[in-house]
């Protein structure tokens, strides 16, 4: 009897280990989240850096010339720091509002980059625009 109630309780430690185990996990997690935002904010990206290399991916992928250059960086620095506005001021208060005028914007940067572009460019611009939404949407 005293072997049955040793096993029986040597058992429910290793279950009670186990569960807590997991929501041990989630509780990690979500501190790591935390301490990440809290890190990032200190070594965030600018918008400067995020332009920088927007402009360098199109310019390779799409070879453009001086000019189409130094007017696409303009748009992309103009629009990173817009979105740096929006993730600052309405990310946290009201999403739905966030993501809407992000898209907006995302739109008008789009169609300000097609206005510049020669009709090959526009195509090989469509192309790689599919062929990253594609690998977003298999990262999902």
């Amino acid at each position: 009897m005293k072997n049955l109630f040793g096993i029986l309780a040597l058992v429910g430690l290793i279950c009670t280990h186990v569960v807590f185990a997991q929501n041990g996990d989630k509780i990690f997690k979500t501190a790591t989240a935390k301490e990440h935002i809290a890190t990032t904010s200190e070594n965030a990206i600018t918008s400067e850096q995020i332009a920088e290399k927007n402009t360098l991916r199109l310019s390779e992928k799409l070879a453009l010339d001086v000019a189409q250059t130094n007017a696409i960086a303009a748009i992309n620095l103009e629009t990173a720091e817009k979105a740096m506005e929006l993730r600052s001021t309405l990310r946290s208060t009201d999403v739905r509002a966030f993501k809407t005028q992000l898209t907006a914007l995302y739109n008008q940067r789009d169609a300000d980059i097609r206005s510049l572009l020669t009709q090959n460019q526009i195509a090989d611009y469509n192309a790689t625009k599919a062929d990253m939404k594609a690998l977003r949407d298999n990262a999902k």
